[in-house]
């Protein structure tokens, strides 16, 4: 038995070429769950967009549909969606990042990078961790990474312990 029969229970990648989907169901707890797209289908005809990420843009506010530069859609929406923190701004890495460090009474709460998609620094990440401020990382030029309002809006909260 090879290992994509050990992974989809027996069956083989041509079992699979009609589906509208893949999908298996765990043995303990009986729950389906879809792993991805039919193996022999066009992508882009039939492509499922995600959260904030996909093939085609969301209608929803984000950063490429708001008509602003990344750094000021970022900076907008964290002064909209969170009035009560100091957001200060920085460049970085000779503009090809920038920093969004979040106050709460004078306190540093997060910090938010929005990087290029070819960053591989984590410099920031491990100052932030070793000393337990929160962090988050977006990525301004990928490709189908949208950062729509609410995922944006979501992460910044989770991070900031709102929610």
């Amino acid at each position: 038995m090879g290992l994509f029969s050990k992974l989809f229970g027996g069956r083989s990648a041509d079992d699979f070429k009609d589906e509208d989907e893949i999908r298996i169901q765990n043995r303990n707890t009986g729950e389906v769950i879809k792993i991805g797209q039919p193996l022999h289908s066009n992508p882009r005809r039939s492509a499922m967009s995600g959260d904030s990420w996909g093939p085609e843009m969301p209608s929803e506010e984000n950063q490429y549909n708001s008509g602003l530069s990344y750094q000021d859609y970022f900076s907008k929406l964290f002064a909209e969606e969170f009035p009560s923190y100091q957001v200060e701004q920085e460049d970085y890495r000779n503009g090809m990042a920038t920093i969004y460090t979040f106050y709460l009474n004078g306190s540093k709460k997060l910090v938010v990078e929005v990087v290029s998609r070819t960053s591989s620094r984590y410099k920031i990440a491990r100052e932030c961790r070793n000393l337990k401020i929160a962090h988050r990382r977006f990525y301004y030029n990928y490709h189908g990474w949208w950062n729509t309002r609410s995922y944006v809006t979501r992460r910044v909260s989770e991070a900031l312990g709102l929610v």
